[in-house]
């Protein structure tokens, strides 16, 4: 099974004042936390990072936060700071009015209660249950919870995504539907999301962020589907690691190897031995190598070229991860990835599709 980085971006901590349309209210009792301070922060919507910060003390066992978001619904958190670890607990955040009463879990003391009764925080709640419970019965068969594999996971998400059909005219079905869209990358698991989204009523699949999940999900099924084996190579412009443009289409006539691959990925690196071995026992034979790093440390990309001794073309688009536009043409979601193209400017091997642990590389090289 192939090891590999999944293209997740780290979790930015943005400090900016309140913002969107989206008015909410929260406002929280307490019997046993009375004068402690408490934090509040919004979170973004695709990967949980920290967008906004807000602070409070319990005055009278009450306070209260107010702010402005750009969804119906959010990801947000509550969390108590002390000299050790400060209890928390994320939950779903809606427009308008949100009661709580914030408590310490007496039998986790490390979480927080926070008494919501909402239908997102209810569906949420019933979605994180679907999951743990197919995830211990995944166990149960492997005995191991390493030995479950990425395959059986990706079912058990979308197991626990068609909960959300039965909740059309539901926000946060919507937003749950979006955040769990990155859980997986692949063709199969695209249409699924698909699917569910058709479920949804109408405004909801018109709305904004409706309609973003429909655009990333087709336009991953169709760049996907266009990097299988038997299509033709997307035709693509780079910079070199000498700042010269590199074009994929000046190898025409050449069988040549593209490689996904970042300074940063361990993956990558156990991989690169063997990769080197290939291209040292074909090259000769007219085989070519165009290694993409994908990472915004030029400084660093340069250095793992001299230090790896890499004399093959060596690319980037110098930018950061998630960010490549040549990346998410070729449907790549994990590092590294390599597809074979032969003389015609055809794809014949995608190791991402048909070849995790790329046993099948060499005897298609060979073939060329």
């Amino acid at each position: 099974m192939k090891s590999f980085c999944l293209m997740l971006l780290c979790f930015v901590l943005l400090y900016i004042p309140s913002y969107g349309q989206y008015h909410y209210t929260i406002k929280a009792k307490t019997s046993t936390l009375n004068g402690t301070k408490v934090y509040f922060y919004l979170m973004d919507n695709k990967n949980r990072g920290v967008l906004k910060r807000d602070s409070a003390i319990f005055k009278d066992q009450q306070l209260e936060f107010r702010g402005e978001a750009r969804q119906i619904s959010n990801f947000a958190g509550i969390t108590i700071k002390d000299k050790r670890t400060g209890p928390s607990k994320t939950f779903v955040l809606d427009s308008g009015q949100n009661m709580m009463n914030i408590e310490v879990n007496p039998d986790h003391v490390k979480e927080l209660d926070l008494g919501l009764s909402s239908k997102s925080n209810e569906m949420e709640a019933n979605m994180a249950q679907m999951f743990r419970r197919s995830f211990d019965e995944a166990i149960n068969i492997t005995g191991k919870r390493e030995d479950v594999t990425p395959e059986t996971q990706l079912k058990i998400h979308m197991k626990v995504n068609r909960i959300l059909e039965s909740y059309p005219n539901e926000y946060f079905s919507l937003l749950a539907l979006y955040y769990n869209s990155f859980y997986g990358r692949s063709i199969d698991y695209s249409n699924h999301i698909l699917s569910v989204l058709r479920t949804f009523n109408a405004d909801l699949q018109q709305s904004a962020l409706g309609k973003q999940i429909y655009n990333e999900q087709t336009t991953l099924v169709n760049n996907l589907t266009a990097a299988k084996a038997g299509h033709s190579v997307y035709k693509f412009s780079v910079k070199d690691a000498d700042g010269k443009v590199f074009q994929n289409s000046s190898l025409l006539g050449q069988n040549y190897l593209i490689v996904f691959s970042a300074t940063w990925c361990a993956p990558c690196q156990l991989q690169l031995p063997k990769l080197k071995y290939l291209y040292n026992t074909y090259k000769n034979k007219g085989l070519k190598v165009v290694y993409f790093n994908v990472d915004d440390d030029v400084l660093r990309w340069r250095k793992h070229i001299s230090s790896n001794k890499l004399t093959w073309i060596n690319v980037s688009e110098r930018l950061k991860p998630g960010k490549s536009k040549i990346t998410k043409a070729f449907g790549v979601g994990a590092y590294p990835t390599s597809l074979l193209i032969d003389k015609t400017g055809k794809i014949i091997y995608n190791s991402d599709e048909t070849d995790p642990g790329m046993g099948e590389l060499e005897a298609k090289i060979k073939e060329l």
